[in-house]
């Protein structure tokens, strides 16, 4: 019970984060309605239909704002490292650079 568990513990730890992350920017991505929130044409008396509510609705916005279709890489990214972590395989560094380039691109 040295360094090693303590250091696999956090990995675990930050694997289902970044999986829990991606899980959640999935569902609030591809429940996104522009008139949720953010839209001044919108009607404030509408109900919000994302799936994980005004915090989903809020975060699809910000996120295609910022990134638009590479939202979607974005979530990506982080389902591929969260399930690398996971499954305790080390990312080499090509595919740390491959997914900061392709998130680079993306935005």
């Amino acid at each position: 019970m040295g360094k090693t568990s303590t250091h696999s513990h956090v990995r675990e730890i930050w694997a289902v984060v970044l999986v829990g992350l991606a899980l959640l920017l999935l569902l609030s991505l591809i429940s996104y309605d522009p008139f949720d929130v953010g839209n001044s044409a919108g009607n404030s008396a509408r109900a919000i239909n994302n799936f994980i509510g005004p915090v989903g609705a809020w975060l699809a916005l910000g996120t295609f704002q910022s990134l638009g279709l590479g939202a979607y890489f974005l979530m990506v990214t982080l389902a591929v490292i969260g399930t690398a972590l996971l499954m305790r395989q080390d990312l080499p560094w090509r595919g740390k650079v491959a997914a900061g380039v392709l998130l680079l691109i993306a935005s």
